[in-house]
């Protein structure tokens, strides 16, 4: 640099002083001259730039170690969470699985703090403690769990220990409900409405420790009905990655008439075992959009206390004589699961008609009923409808016509009530 500046300081003082010289020689060294200048000023400003620069870090440096653009990133976004009041790391929920509805992700401090407040919040709850009334169901409740549910100290730890249960040691799975095992595993125990359900789905996944979200939900539904909480089945859909929706059961606790959701299985499925976030522990359902198509008072009213009714009946009345009583007992069904049974009554068949008297009682009313005969005729099969499908609360009466030149073979009488059970009583009509 020192050169570069002697030689522009000497051009200067030979154009001004009696160096400077004429002619084509003078020209020529004149030309010489000025090239040198720009060459000069050209690597001073090389020069500069160079040494203002040795001042500054690398981009991207830190304690002298050069960061990836990612790192610095992440770094940012640390730093931001940092300053936050609220240290929660602000996730895009994610579709953990096909079928599966969406897990947030908190971070630590966060997860500490709502669990204090969801501490507070389930200890504040009112209990009646409620057993399923099915006597296997309830030993298996109480020999696995009974014990231990004892020596927890409150109302928080009990519910925490029945959901970290069903995190860490379910899995999802199982296949479809044999329709035929469940109404056997109920047949002794008549529930109203969808309270038989609940008991067979919790006892297939606590039993074999898989299921799908239905054995989930009840099977916390009934454990937190033994510890005494306000539990109930939610039937809803929940949104996929993809934005369609997909049916989808989890669990609403009502405390002090606010309601609270669970979900452990999709915790479970979110979860890696024992790295359970509660993410879906107890939250308010505001907290959590992905739920959606549900109907808060549908899950209550289905609901009925585990309490057993009697069994559904239905006595048939031909004419003033002949009768025959039908008992729904689950374990008698076809693949449809629906109840069958046949009884054989005598009627004259001389005789042009008579009426018949159906009469039902037990299960759950409101009935739905309807009848039909069938005859031989001509050596063919025929059928008459003798009661189209109807409401009834208790008794009906048919007026029956039997057809001419027609042997009755047998009245079928199909019944179901409000809780989807289905009995069908077949008279097999003999004549005197």
């Amino acid at each position: 640099m020192l050169f570069s500046f002697f030689c522009f300081v000497n051009l200067q003082d030979e154009k001004s002083g009696i160096l400077f010289q004429t002619g084509i020689k003078g020209e020529i060294f004149v030309k010489k001259k000025r090239a040198l200048l720009i060459l000069s000023a050209c690597l001073l400003c090389a020069v500069t730039i160079f040494f203002i620069a040795g001042f500054k870090k690398p981009p991207y440096s830190k304690g002298g170690k050069t960061l990836t653009t990612a790192e610095t990133e992440r770094e940012s976004a640390q730093s931001d969470v940092s300053k936050a009041e609220n240290p929660v790391l602000e996730l895009t929920p994610a579709i953990l699985k096909e079928g599966s509805a969406v897990f947030s992700e908190f971070s630590v401090s966060e997860l500490c703090k709502q669990m204090e407040q969801k501490k507070e919040i389930l200890n504040d709850a009112v209990l009646f403690p409620t057993k399923t009334n099915h006597p296997v169901l309830d030993t298996l409740i109480e020999n696995r769990f009974g014990k231990d549910l004892d020596s927890l100290p409150d109302t928080f730890s009990k519910a925490k220990f029945c959901y970290d249960w069903l995190v860490e040691n379910t899995q999802f799975g199982g296949g479809t409900v044999n329709m035929q095992n469940m109404y056997v595993f109920l047949e002794d125990c008549d529930y109203a409405d969808a309270d038989g359900t609940v008991v067979y789905d919790a006892y297939r996944i606590l039993l074999t420790g898989q299921g799908v979200c239905d054995n989930y939900a009840s099977a916390l539904t009934v454990l937190y009905r033994y510890i005494g909480l306000e539990a109930y089945i939610v039937h809803g859909k929940a949104i996929l990655a993809n934005g369609t929706l997909t049916n989808h059961v989890w669990v609403a606790v009502n405390i002090n008439d606010t309601f609270y959701w669970f979900d452990p299985q999709v915790e479970t499925s979110a979860a890696q075992k024992n790295d359970c976030k509660y993410a879906l522990f107890c939250v308010l359902p505001d907290a959590l959009p992905f739920y959606t198509n549900y109907s808060i008072p549908e899950s209550c009213n289905a609901y009925h206390g585990f309490q057993l009714q009697s069994p559904m009946q239905v006595c048939c009345t031909l004419g003033t004589v002949s009768k025959a009583t039908f008992t729904y007992k689950p374990g008698e069904v076809n693949a449809y699961g629906d109840v069958i049974q046949k009884i054989s009554v005598t009627a004259d068949a001389s005789d042009s008609g008579f009426p018949i008297t159906l009469s039902l009682n037990g299960g759950t009313p409101p009935y739905q009923c309807a009848a039909q005969a069938e005859y031989r005729q001509n050596g063919k099969a025929v059928t008459q409808e003798l009661l189209p499908m109807k409401t009834v609360t208790d008794t009906v009466t048919i007026p029956f016509a039997k057809l001419q030149d027609a042997q009755i073979q047998c009245i079928t009488v199909r019944t179901r009530d409000a809780s989807g059970r289905n009995l069908v009583c077949v008279l097999t009509v003999e004549s005197k």
